[in-house]
């Protein structure tokens, strides 16, 4: 029996565990929303991630649904990007509370989560079109 390791079953279980440690994790980002105003859409767009993150987990991978969802994530991202300039140019902090005339704090979060869901969505896309392109050898 050989000690040598195969790269690509090393690859495959660290994807593997990685895309597990996503799943635990946007599973609680959508947990904590409970007390958010607008919590439903919350949990729902990182039930999402975290749903999508169990496929790929499995071995479910989808490159077209992921490459959509990550589009509209950044989508959202480049929609609350303005919110991020006016918190950058003022002396408020992320973590102070929500107020009328501070939206920006608020939608600066708001775009912070998105982009950490893009960024992990765009990483599912990626195993993706690899799991894709492998099959295709």
């Amino acid at each position: 029996m050989s000690c040598e390791k195969n790269p690509e079953t090393l690859t495959f279980t660290r994807m593997k565990i990685a895309n597990w440690i996503l799943a635990v994790l946007f599973a609680l980002f959508a947990v904590v929303q409970y007390n958010d105003p607008d919590a439903l859409l919350w949990v729902l767009l990182y039930g999402l991630v975290a749903a999508v993150a169990v496929g790929a987990a499995l071995g479910r991978h989808n490159a077209w649904g992921t490459g959509v969802l990550t589009a509209a994530y950044l989508l959202g991202v480049f929609y609350l990007a303005p919110s991020v300039l006016e918190w950058l140019s003022s002396d408020a902090s992320l973590i102070t509370g929500m107020s009328a005339e501070r939206m920006y704090v608020e939608e600066s979060r708001e775009c912070l989560g998105l982009l950490m869901a893009a960024v992990a969505l765009g990483f599912f896309f990626w195993q993706a079109r690899r799991v894709e392109a492998m099959s295709r050898l």
